[in-house]
């Protein structure tokens, strides 16, 4: 029996990337790595190690593995299926504001940018003021996305 050992996120920014997969008792490995709905086409693996290259953006992929044992059993195989995203996400503008430095400067209350992505809603939005002169500040935005892609605005 296979089990994959090391494979990416679930939406994932790697690429390329090196699947580790392992059996329990001695064997040999085939592999194939294609994009979803492929039927698989077995390759023999020179290790236990197999790196998924010229993946291509908003693509989901699935990676097979199989092992044959050392008189020739076949077992089962197991198999990943992951989603690559290598886009940011997008950032709305925001209008330029004038507030009296003792005002509550708080997000909530001065606003946040709207954010979109391609692979969903699942983006994390933070802020960091970068202090000016006198009591002036930019706020710098940066929206992450579930890829662990990041994009940043002030």
């Amino acid at each position: 029996m296979v089990i994959i050992t090391s494979k990416p996120a679930s939406v994932s920014n790697q690429n390329p990337f090196t699947f580790g997969f392992d059996c329990r008792e001695i064997c040999s490995f085939e592999c194939f790595v294609r994009q979803q709905g492929i039927i698989p086409a077995y390759s023999r693996c020179n290790s236990n190690r197999y790196t998924a290259s010229k993946l291509q953006n908003e693509k989901t992929y699935v990676f097979y593995v199989r092992g044959t044992d050392d008189v020739g059993n076949q077992g089962n195989p197991d198999s990943y299926t992951w989603t690559v995203d290598l886009q940011p996400p997008v950032t709305s503008n925001m209008a330029s504001q004038t507030v009296d430095c003792k005002s509550d400067l708080s997000p909530s209350t001065l606003g946040k940018p709207s954010v979109s992505d391609n692979e969903g809603s699942n983006t994390i939005l933070t802020h960091q003021d970068l202090p000016a002169s006198s009591c002036s500040f930019q706020r710098k935005w940066t929206a992450t996305d579930q890829a662990v892609n990041s994009a940043s605005k002030i």
